[in-house]
Order: C-alpha cells, then structure tokens, then sequence
C-alpha cells in the first residue's frame, strides 16, 4: 500500500501534473488523486499545493521526492536485472536536449537497433535539460558545453561553430565574414539566459570587448528564424541548426571563436541501466573520429 502510494506521489512530483501521471503510470486520474490524498493523510502532510496549470511540491514534498528519486532509481535498475531487461526487449528511455540537430540521428540509431524500447524526447534549453536531468526526469541527454559535475557521466559528441544568421540579402551578407564592429549597428536577437549559445556568445564577445547596444530577447530557435526574416534582427545559431532557407544565409564573425562542444550526458548511479548504456553505445559507435571520453562511463570507475 506505502509503495503504491509512493509510485502516485512520485510521478505527480516528477510529472507536475495528475493527469500527465496518469497518463505515465496507465491508471485513471481518479485512483492516482486517491493514492496522493491517502499518502498526505496518512502522515497528516501536505505534499502538493494544487495550481490551475498543475502541481508545486511544498517544502515537505521536495524532501520526500529527492528521496523517492533514489528509491525509483534504485528498483528499476533491480528489476532490469531481475527481468532480463538488459536484453533491451521493453522500457523507456527518456531523452533530453537542447536541440533537434544532435540527438535525432542518435534516436534513430538506437530504434534502429533497440526498436522494443520506447523512446521519449524533451527538447529545452540548456539549463531545463540539465536540472531535469539531475533530478531523474530525464536518463539521458545531449548537451552543449555542460558546466562539469561529479554527479554526471558521458560522453563527448562533437564540436559545433555558431554562425550569425541574417537575411540573404542584408548588407553584411556580401563578405565571407562579418567583422565584430558591424554588430553595434545592428539589432541583435539573443537567445533567454538558460541558453549555452547565448552564454558562449556573450563571453566572447566579452573578450572582445564588444558591447551590442541593441538586443532583443528571444525564447525559441523557430521564433528567432521567423524573427529574422521578418527583418526584425540578427542571430546567432548553431551552424548545423541552418536550415538552409534560401531567404536567408549564416556568416561566422571574423577573428572570434564561436564554437559549442556537445555532450551526451547521464547521472553517474544510472549509467548501469541497459539503455543509457545502449545508448551510450550508439554514440561511441556512429563516428570513430568522436574523441574519447572525458568522463569514464564505466560505474565502477
């Protein structure tokens, strides 16, 4: 009964939602709100507050779910090792990153060669995918430039020049490059604070000493292309992230060194599980030009 009341409990939390819960663990909304409300008043706690949009954690919830991260953690690794679940013939693996460029050839790697497991994609900015990652809503996830934790494991993907994009026709698409000193004329649409192409940019351009007077926030590699056609600014994107609209074009800023290195990443205690490690195969195996790894991803290490 305390189990089953605990799987309710941390599904919602993990979910922030009943009926995303619901949904995960295959079971009417109904019983799940049942299984909550008998937990909460068992002990006499509140776990959740509830909000119009879904659920927040009060302070006595975020305790109990750090610990039901552990214990979740902990029974699936057994019961794939009770069940032969290394065999990669069932499952899920939910998978995060920061962009669609890097992760769907992996993803369509590992269907190609694990099509029993059932994939789940989260697509974020850098900073949402690492803390979902941390806190076990996610068991892998490609990276740009990860901030270095002993917590995490993995491996490196490659390395990615971020260009400028601008319209075909704009007057600074008529060079090879774009000097640095042309931006203080232009608008410039930054990316939110959680992203890592925003965060390299403005550190190089911090080296530089260059200020852009200019800037516009924007929240979305879709918003920020649109934005760009519209004549609204410029950008700076991932050169693989181009998708090659004839409207527009890209440009790399002369002299300055824009570049992300790309990971894919896991939490060292699940590196374990059979399909963080197929899929941390996959990668190893699809280019033997990869560098070697920067963390060992063997948890015995």
């Amino acid at each position: 009964m305390l189990h089953t009341q605990l799987r309710a409990f941390h599904w919602v939390a993990r979910e922030g939602s009943f009926t995303q819960a619901a949904r995960a663990l295959s079971i009417s909304q109904p019983t799940l709100s049942a299984e909550v409300k008998a937990l909460e008043e068992r002990y006499g706690l509140l776990l959740f507050v509830r909000e119009r949009r879904g659920v927040a954690l009060t302070p006595a919830g975020q305790t109990l779910h750090e610990i039901t991260h552990r214990l979740f953690a902990a029974e699936q690794e057994a019961m794939e090792l009770l069940a032969g679940h290394r065999a990669l013939t069932g499952g899920t693996l939910n998978v995060g990153a920061d962009g669609p460029v890097q992760v769907i050839p992996l993803l369509a790697e590992f269907t190609r060669r694990h099509p029993g497991v059932k994939l789940r994609l989260s697509l974020g900015n850098a900073e949402t995918i690492r803390r979902d990652l941390l806190e076990m809503r996610l068991d892998v996830a490609v990276l740009a430039s990860p901030t270095i934790d002993p917590r995490l494991t993995g491996l490196p993907l490659g390395r990615e020049p971020v260009v400028l994009m601008l319209p075909a026709e704009h007057r600074l698409a008529a060079a090879a490059s774009v000097a640095p000193d042309d931006l203080r004329a232009e608008r410039i649409l930054m990316r939110e604070p959680g992203s890592m192409t925003r965060r390299v940019v403005e550190r190089v351009l911090a080296e530089a000493e260059l200020t852009l007077p200019d800037t516009i926030e924007i929240a979305s590699r879709e918003a920020q292309l649109a934005a760009v056609k519209a004549g609204l600014g410029l950008a700076f994107i991932c050169e693989a992230e181009f998708s090659g609209d004839p409207a527009l074009t890209v440009r790399p800023l002369h002299g300055l060194k824009l570049e992300l290195d790309e990971y894919v990443l896991c939490l060292r205690e699940r590196s374990r599980l059979g399909s963080v490690r197929a899929f941390l195969t996959v990668v190893e195996t699809m280019s033997g030009t990869w560098p070697h790894p920067v963390w060992s991803t063997d948890p015995a290490e």
